[in-house]
């Protein structure tokens, strides 16, 4: 679970900044629906997603959640 969190953290972090978003942009984007903080914890790896969160921050992000979901070969073992 470690190292999917890790690969979605990456790829969420890879799609914001490839829209030029900053950390804090995000939060005020949601109206702090998604804190810096917590995103940046999401981003490292540090912080589990619910598929809702994953599914409205790719709502922010306007991408299919397919695009950030690290692939099936991902070490599920925590």
């Amino acid at each position: 679970m470690i190292e999917f969190n890790l690969q979605l953290g990456r790829n969420l972090r890879a799609e914001r900044v490839r829209r030029g978003l900053a950390l804090l942009d995000v939060a005020e984007i949601t109206d702090n629906e998604f804190k810096s903080s917590v995103l940046g914890a999401y981003e490292r790896g540090e912080r589990a997603m619910t598929v809702i969160r994953l599914k409205r921050l790719c709502q922010v992000y306007e991408i299919s959640m397919s695009v950030v979901l690290p692939n099936e070969d991902i070490e599920w073992a925590g």
